[in-house]
């Protein structure tokens, strides 16, 4: 049988899609299966692949999406040429479109493909609607993409499968937590930034937002915003930018800049976990911090709806630029915390065993063999009978 699987996903983001394809790697490293990987070069997602034994193959400038541009992709479709390739799964719709057209002769490749935003386009063309016809099975974070992959893409539900962001481990408090002691006169604010995030665009509603909840609102002790990464600040493209926000805001006592590892190492620590608009709508990040019983104020989306219908008062929502309703649900959230902390530590329990690892790994490992081996029936069946 097939054992190699090709993970795609040629982009410079690091967030819940691209956490969600590294787990997934892992899960199929560790069945035995041999990886390849094609991406962009020195990508983030690229940094953070350890696993041994990777093949890598890396895509050639841009993603090209224009169908005169595909036969360029030459690296690609030699990949999709290997006799032992038994899956693709891929993470970016504009290159699921070349990997079903180059796979659209050899239908002995399974072919798997994880949504993460809402669709805006529609693709009911009819070269879309055959192309797509070569896509097994798509995975969606949450129920509200099942109706958006419909009505856009023409999938019927059948072969759509709800898979939850992958929720990493908590780990074991650690030195990294020592930081927070110092913040016992003030409510800490966790904010997450990757190396993607290069624009102040999101970050300047929530640094005018500090502005205006320490000014107006009478707090029991201030507020300290504390921007988190991996790897050192001077390497972040958006550390001078947002530094330089910081003062012109005149608010530079009340934020601090931590470099912390992963965020399983503090998440626990903060009184309240803040998360971007991203347009992946409820991040694995916030579903960690909701696990182990941090409050959450996340962008307002269908999927942090559902949640919130799901598991109750939790946290909150906010509208995107809104400073004023950023600042008045931190009073919300950090005026009376242990109500919140109540709900979570109810529901705390039930996110961790419906998230868990272990389901992510069985439900991956059963969509991953029922598609495997429905394709490789079909090549059993075309295969010349052995002479008696």
């Amino acid at each position: 049988m097939r054992s190699k699987i090709l993970f795609a996903c040629p982009t410079n983001r690091w967030d819940a899609r691209e956490r969600s394809l590294l787990c997934d790697m892992k899960i199929a490293h560790d069945k035995g299966n041999q990886i390849v990987f094609y991406g962009l070069k020195n990508s983030p997602l690229d940094k953070k692949i350890a696993l041994d034994n990777i093949e890598k193959h890396y895509h050639p400038g841009l993603v090209q999406t224009h169908f005169f541009l595909w036969p360029k992709l030459s690296k690609l479709i030699s990949i999709l040429d290997d006799k032992n390739l038994a899956l693709v799964h891929c993470y970016k719709l504009n290159i699921l479109w070349p990997i079903c057209f180059f796979l659209r002769g050899n239908k002995e490749v399974s072919v798997i493909h994880s949504q993460f935003f809402e669709m805006k386009k529609n693709y009911r063309a009819l070269w879309h609607r055959l192309l797509i016809r070569r896509c097994d099975l798509i995975f969606v974070p949450y129920d509200h993409l099942i109706r958006n992959i419909y009505s856009r893409l023409g999938v019927h539900p059948r072969k759509i499968e709800v898979r939850p962001p992958s929720l990493k481990e908590v780990t074991e408090p650690t030195k990294e937590g020592v930081i927070f002691d110092k913040f016992e006169q003030f409510f800490s604010v966790g904010l997450y930034l990757s190396d993607s995030d290069r624009s102040l665009k999101n970050l300047k509603p929530v640094i005018k937002a500090l502005s205006v909840a320490n000014e107006y609102f009478d707090w029991k002790k201030p507020i300290k915003l504390v921007f988190v990464t991996e790897g050192a600040w001077s390497e972040k493209s958006v550390y001078q930018k947002l530094k330089q926000a910081v003062l012109d805001e005149g608010i530079e006592e009340h934020v601090v800049f931590y470099t912390g590892g992963i965020p399983s190492n503090y998440i626990q620590y903060f009184d309240l976990w803040m998360s971007l608009p991203k347009g992946e709508g409820m991040d694995d990040l916030a579903l960690l911090s909701c696990s182990i019983g941090t409050p959450i104020l996340v962008p307002r989306h269908p999927s942090t709806t559902q949640f919130f219908d799901e598991y109750g008062k939790v946290g909150e929502s906010y509208k995107n630029d809104d400073v004023r309703e950023i600042a008045r649900k931190w009073e919300v959230l950090l005026s009376d915390p242990d109500l919140y902390r109540d709900n979570i530590e109810r529901a705390s329990n039930q996110i961790r065993k419906s998230n868990s690892s272990e389901n992510q790994k069985n439900q991956y490992i059963a969509a991953f063999e029922k598609v495997v081996n429905r394709r490789e029936r079909y090549r059993v069946r075309r295969s010349p009978q052995n002479p008696s």
